[in-house]
């Protein structure tokens, strides 16, 4: 099991009045993510801000 966080840049823009210059601001937002994996080094699942997804193997490999 291993854990991350990952910061993003998010930048949002405000529309000024006419002949006024743009002004943006700048955000940090915070991801977490946590993978699983099995003993032969297989993602089973990936969970990011509390969204799992989870992933099925055959003998041919990644399936779903």
């Amino acid at each position: 099991k291993l854990k991350t966080a990952l910061l993003h840049k998010v930048t949002g823009w405000k529309v000024p009045p006419k002949k006024r210059p743009f002004r943006g601001s700048k955000r940090l937002i915070r991801i977490e993510s946590t993978y699983y994996y099995d003993p032969f080094g297989r993602r089973l699942w990936k969970e990011i801000n509390g969204i799992r997804t989870y992933f099925v193997y055959a003998d041919e490999g990644l399936v779903a």
